[in-house]
């Protein structure tokens, strides 16, 4: 396969992958909000932060209507996932913990693509419960580059 054949191939995966990466996301959000809801959280935050080729999600920091840190039980919920490079959708049931990561870690696939690569980039992932909203809050690194002539000044 000829190198511009496999980059178009690639691309129309990635593009279809994204499209039920969309999918399911509308499909896992409403089962996520009302684990929340059965565990009385009023929001979440998950940290994320990656470069230089690697990233991760740095736990979940769960809300009460207060705003106080609380607890959370890690009750099971029903969600749709992916196999990584697979358009292939499967329905798992996992700890709510595990079912926010696959979450946030599609959210960041689809709208920030390479958050981990080079000098990559950080945020949040926000969930508020009442008004069932999910957020990604996203910083990207850059890195500016300088070339300045020297020598031969009056």
């Amino acid at each position: 396969m000829e190198p511009s054949e496999w980059m178009t191939d690639y691309f129309d995966k990635q593009k279809t992958r994204n499209a039920r990466l969309i999918q399911s996301f509308q499909r896992n959000k409403p089962a996520i909000l009302d684990a929340l809801r059965e565990a009385n959280v009023a929001s979440v935050e998950l940290n994320y932060d990656g470069m230089g080729d690697s990233g991760c999600l740095e736990g979940a920091t769960y809300y009460s209507n207060d705003n106080k840190p609380v607890e959370c039980s890690d009750s099971k919920v029903a969600i749709e996932t992916f196999e990584i490079g697979s358009t292939m959708i499967m329905r798992k049931s996992m700890p709510l913990s595990e079912a926010l990561e696959t979450v946030a870690y599609d959210a960041l696939e689809v709208h920030h693509p390479g958050w981990e690569i080079n000098e990559g980039a950080y945020g949040i992932f926000r969930i508020e419960v009442e008004e069932g909203t999910m957020a990604l809050c996203c910083s990207l690194r850059a890195t500016e580059y300088f070339e300045t002539e020297i020598g031969g000044e009056e």
